[in-house]
């Protein structure tokens, strides 16, 4: 709500160069194309979409989108094992790979490949495997973030295990170890 999209090609300028508010309903309204839900795409989403939308009506496009955020401080929220957890501001075509980068995963125990994402509109998350892309450098699945969307970067395997076993030990030293003195019954030390 607010947001502008700038849209311009290098072959069509007089008639493909423009800028529109995107409406408070994710749409934009395009000529040629009319009314079109853009909420949520990312910049590089939005040129294939309206290439493929105007390639009836202009041969040979070579479109560019820019996507600029009304100032109003759209937040995000990170969690889990990342060095900076917390509310962030929303920038334009972020995506949760930028995101969890920026955050500083945690070297050996961040779970790469299981990073969920839960939306505001929606009652299910979703799961982004980060290890996958950085791997195989395909980014198909790296969504673009949307406002008010919680990041969730679980602990591997073995950081949950290492979780457990300190519990286990701190539990052992205070009730083996340190056996508490028992009065009239109730546990005192």
């Amino acid at each position: 709500m607010g947001d502008t999209l700038s849209i311009s090609d290098s072959l069509h300028a007089d008639q493909l160069t423009l800028s529109r508010k995107i409406d408070i309903d994710g749409t934009v309204l395009l000529p040629e194309v009319g009314a079109l839900p853009v909420a949520g795409f990312t910049s590089s989403e939005l040129e294939k979409l309206l290439t493929e939308k105007w390639s009836p009506y202009f041969p040979n496009l070579d479109i560019h989108v820019r996507i600029q955020f009304a100032d109003r401080g759209v937040p995000y929220f990170i969690y889990g094992e990342v060095k900076a957890p917390g509310e962030r501001r929303l920038k334009a075509d972020t995506t949760v790979f930028e995101a969890v980068m920026a955050a500083g995963p945690q070297e050996s125990r961040a779970d790469l490949a299981h990073v969920r994402i839960f939306r505001a509109d929606s009652r299910e998350g979703f799961v982004v495997d980060l290890a996958r892309m950085q791997r195989t450098g395909d980014s198909s699945s790296n969504l673009a973030l949307q406002e008010c969307d919680i990041i969730f970067v679980p602990p591997t395997l073995a950081a949950r295990v290492a979780i457990s076993l300190e519990r286990i030990r701190a539990w052992i030293r205070e009730w083996v170890l340190e056996p508490p003195i028992l009065i009239a019954g109730t546990p005192a030390r």
